[in-house]
This record gives C-alpha cells, structure tokens and sequence, in this order.
C-alpha cells in the first residue's frame, strides 16, 4: 500500500511539474513572439499587447496556484508525519492524540479538496492560454 501511495505522490509531483514547465514555456513562446513580431495583421496595434499581457497572466497565476499546492501539500506530510510518529510512542498516548489526529487528518482532507480546485482552475487557465495563443499564431 505504502508503494501505491509513493506512486500516486511522484505522479502528482510530475503533473504539477509538468503545469509549470508548460507554463514557463507558453510565457516565453508569447514573449519570443512579441519581440519577433509585435502587431497582428489587420487588427488595432493595442490589441496584441493585450493578448501577450492575458498569455503571461494566464501562465502566471497558474504558476502561482500550482505553486501554492506544492506548499500546502508539503504542510500537511510535514505535519501529518510528524505527529503520528509522535503519537505512537505508546497505546496509550495514541489514544490521547486521537481526536487531534482526526482534525489533522480532517484538515488534510479539506487541503486536498482545496488543492483539486486549484488544479481544475489551472487547467481552465491552461486551456484559456492555448486559445488565446492559438488565435494569436492563426493571426499572423
């Protein structure tokens, strides 16, 4: 079981490395771009300011949010490691813990939701960048 709970952790570490690096990619493929050719045929020349400014902003946020799920997921294996190695020193004291245990594990449960969410939204912001970067190549 404890191979399994590895597994699903190094997946969800990549996944979350993988957010960043294609964000990385997008801010510098927007900024490259930009720097080439600065204007879109056809179109007002403000225009395009504003869709590398939505590129970087999409990518930045997302960096932001997946950033923040590495801290809060680190914060809980910290804390959740910490104090059932404490708690099993004796039958006794585990018992004892027991109710901070269970607000710990309620509180994991809670982050872990929260993080889900933060997920989601950086795959709509994910998706908001192709469109937008989409749109910006098709126009040139």
């Amino acid at each position: 079981m404890e191979l399994v709970k590895d597994r699903i952790h190094a997946a969800e570490m990549g996944l979350l490395n993988a957010l960043i690096s294609i964000d990385g990619l997008f801010i510098g493929a927007a900024s490259i771009v930009a720097a080439i050719r600065p204007e879109i045929p056809g179109v007002r020349p403000e225009i395009p300011k504003s869709f590398f400014a939505a590129i970087i902003a999409c990518c930045s946020i997302s960096i932001l949010l997946v950033l923040w799920n590495y801290v809060t997921m680190r914060r809980v294996f910290r804390n959740m490691g910490f104090t059932i190695n404490k708690a099993m020193a004796s039958e006794s004291d585990f018992s004892a813990k027991l109710p901070e245990l269970k607000k710990q594990v309620e509180s994991a449960s809670n982050a872990h939701a929260n993080n889900a969410s933060r997920e989601k939204f950086c795959y709509a912001l994910l998706a908001a960048t192709i469109f937008i970067f989409g749109y910006v190549l098709y126009a040139y």
